[in-house]
């Protein structure tokens, strides 16, 4: 048998760690916080709090319509322009407002890339398509 005493480090540095861990997550959570409230969160702050919040909503989403992959979709489409990012977070926050469930990703994004053609026709911003561009010789 041995008389070497067990060391109480290894459970004490487990403790730190996740009282550590705990602090850490409270205060994102705090930043988050202060961000929504002042008006001033950003879309990684936003999407996180979204996260966090699914389980307590009880909401887990299939489909997201994601601006990123929407504006990615309306560059084959269109020609790049200034406010084509402005036009697809507006089209998207209206398709997601009305859309119904069932629906796939496809068609969501594509009627939100319609509605962009509409916002663009309505504020005189010229979007061309890709088909009447000429490639280069």
């Amino acid at each position: 048998m041995s008389d070497i005493a067990i060391s109480p480090i290894p459970a004490v540095t487990q403790t730190l760690r996740w009282w550590s861990y705990r602090l850490r997550r409270t205060c994102q959570r705090l930043r988050r916080a202060i961000e929504y409230a002042t008006g001033k969160l950003s879309t990684d702050s936003a999407q996180q709090i979204m996260f966090d919040c699914r389980c307590a909503a009880g909401q887990y989403p299939l489909l997201i319509l994601d601006t990123s992959e929407t504006l990615n979709q309306a560059r084959e489409l269109f020609a790049d322009h200034p406010a084509l990012p402005h036009l697809i977070e507006a089209a998207c926050s209206m398709v997601a407002s009305k859309w119904e469930d069932g629906d796939q990703g496809y068609e969501a994004r594509r009627w939100a890339i319609e509605i962009v053609s509409d916002y663009a026709k309505r504020t005189n911003i010229a979007l061309i398509p890709w088909t009447e561009i000429e490639a280069p010789e």
